[in-house]
């Protein structure tokens, strides 16, 4: 079936309309393309930012509970995202060089046995290890990040391996 664009005033399947329950054909009258557009230049003006930004922190400020449990539901679900942000921000404070970094290489690489006491480690207890630390000047890439109980990175901290 086809179907008119309002906005470009092209004509196009039914399949390119996102769908709408309102709507008697159950599409909108605006074409997929033609709305993502619209809504990137709705998000690029800055009046439209700063009134988004203000209602995010009122919201967090009026639900200080509601706010914890998303950020901690996404840090859940984004653990390694995180971390992984995290090392790098970090490495960057210390000016270290900074690499593409490849979790599940490392794993296969090392094939699950720690670095530290040569021992295999279940996937609940596995951390991967800077061997030398970012503080003390070690590189966040694949060459010097190995993997390691918990116990045993917590036990070496920021030391030399």
């Amino acid at each position: 079936m086809i179907k008119n664009c309002f906005a470009c005033s092209s004509s196009k399947i039914l399949e390119d309309f996102p769908k709408h329950r309102l709507m008697k054909d159950g599409r909108l009258n605006i074409c997929k393309s033609c709305t993502s557009l619209r809504a990137k230049l709705y998000r690029q003006n800055p009046k439209v930012v700063l009134s988004m930004r203000t209602y995010r922190k009122n919201w967090r400020l009026r639900n200080p509970e509601k706010a914890k449990a998303c950020r901690m539901s996404w840090y859940w679900q984004n653990t390694n995202t995180y971390l992984e942000y995290n090392h790098k921000r970090r490495a960057m404070q210390h000016k270290n060089t900074v690499g593409k970094v490849d979790l599940d290489f490392i794993l296969i690489r090392d094939c699950g046995i720690c670095h530290l006491c040569n021992i295999a480690i279940n996937r609940d207890d596995l951390e991967f290890d800077h061997i030398v630390p970012i503080a003390k000047g070690g590189a966040h890439s694949n060459d010097n990040i190995a993997v390691s109980h918990r116990h045993c990175n917590r036990t070496k901290s920021a030391k030399v391996a």
